[in-house]
């Protein structure tokens, strides 16, 4: 059995000079990593044209509330 080890990353896909319709962040599922979103992301091209987009890898062996703590400071450095 491989244990994988995520390091903590949120990663910017796409960002728009005007104001974005929407942010949008994608979490990827236990045991996988931020790489299981490049072919969709790649496959959605300008469907996501109106928003930011990014998504967010977390250490899924960590709990859910450091987890989203990290998160959610790293959206809030994002926007201020």
């Amino acid at each position: 059995m491989v244990i994988i080890h995520n390091h903590i990353c949120l990663r910017q896909f796409l960002q728009l000079l005007l104001p974005p319709v929407l942010t949008v962040i994608f979490v990827h599922g236990m045991m996988a990593t931020i790489a299981e979103w490049d072919s969709l992301f790649s496959s959605w091209g300008q469907d996501l044209s109106q928003h930011n987009v990014y998504a967010y890898q977390y250490n899924w062996q960590d709990n859910n509330n450091g987890n989203g703590r990290i998160l959610k400071d790293c959206c809030c450095k994002r926007i201020n």
